[in-house]
């Protein structure tokens, strides 16, 4: 009841004096990772509900919260094995709840990040949807999931009621970012990686949290840096992936979903050749088209490359 109404500390002691009285017991770590979530100390919170989970917790929400705090220590989409434990994790709260809108969708939109069991997510999310049908953000994510399965013609319909005037804008802009990745997606030309050799004495770097430089606008649809020794591919930046100062850029090709490495995240550079082009790259979801240049990296079967710099277009 004190963590319920915000009285962490007193909640705290009392919830430590349980833990200790009685080590088996689910519920004091379920409360104790209630309030470090409140604290916003999602490590912490994790160990707490990982706590639970182990004692055979029959509180969906503990199990909610440990999915929870597992995707967000892994910053972006988790390795498999994880993805697996927070699959897990959702699938016993939804069997303790059923009616527990926020952890179908929260399945749905693992699916969609990971690109893995995408049948089972979509149907999570509409039955999320079929729970919460107010829920804009429940359209979007069905939407993202019917581009995974290549489902284009439906994605466009689901995202028409988010690209109104009255819409919230946040949504509103991640529904036309995804609009456009279906544009490229579908156009009919196709666009082969090329080779990009020689040296720019005019561009200027810029780190991945500050705005892409306006390149000077040349011809749209193709690469215009020059890199040493690199090679160019387009397609959509999905997102920035950043854990323990490592950054990895997930790139949605017409092929394929690759992952280019950053070995050297200080001279990462972004530009743009789109005069619409507003705000700043940050870590997280992107959706933008781009060339991202890289150099070919030996040895390394999971990431096609090492990326030098991110060129945004239309």
């Amino acid at each position: 009841m004190l963590a319920r109404t915000n009285r962490l500390d007193e909640a705290e002691v009392l919830l430590k004096q349980a833990a200790a009285a009685e080590p088996d017991l689910a519920r004091p770590y379920e409360g104790l990772g209630l309030v470090a979530m409140r604290r916003n100390k999602y490590d912490e919170s994790l160990e707490y509900f990982k706590q639970a989970a182990t004692h055979g917790s029959k509180n969906h929400l503990a199990h909610y919260y440990y999915a929870e705090a597992m995707q967000r220590r892994a910053i972006g989409s988790p390795p498999p094995a994880v993805a697996q434990q927070i699959a897990e994790e959702l699938r016993i709260s939804i069997k303790l709840m059923p009616g527990f809108a926020h952890a179908h969708y929260a399945l749905g939109t693992l699916a969609a990040m990971t690109g893995e069991n995408l049948k089972e997510g979509m149907d999570e999310v509409k039955t999320a949807l079929k729970l919460e049908p107010q829920s804009k953000w429940f359209v979007l994510t069905l939407a993202q999931l019917q581009v995974r399965m290549q489902d284009y013609a439906a994605a466009k319909k689901t995202l028409e009621p988010l690209l109104t005037a009255d819409a919230d804008p946040s949504l509103k802009n991640s529904a036309e970012s995804t609009m456009r990745m279906i544009e490229y997606m579908t156009r009919p030309a196709r666009v082969e990686p090329a080779r990009v050799d020689g040296t720019s004495a005019d561009s200027a770097g810029a780190n991945a949290d500050t705005p892409a430089e306006k390149a000077p606008m040349r011809v749209i649809g193709r690469p215009t840096l020059k890199r040493d020794g690199t090679q160019t591919i387009r397609g959509v930046l999905v997102s920035i992936e950043c854990k323990a100062g490592k950054w990895t850029l997930v790139v949605n090709t017409r092929d394929d979903l690759l992952r280019f490495a950053v070995s050297d995240k200080d001279k990462l550079e972004f530009f743009s050749q789109d005069p619409d082009f507003e705000g700043s790259v940050k870590c997280g979801p992107v959706n933008k088209i781009a060339f991202v240049y890289f150099k070919p990296m030996a040895g390394q079967p999971k990431v096609a490359g090492d990326a030098v710099a991110v060129e945004f277009t239309r």
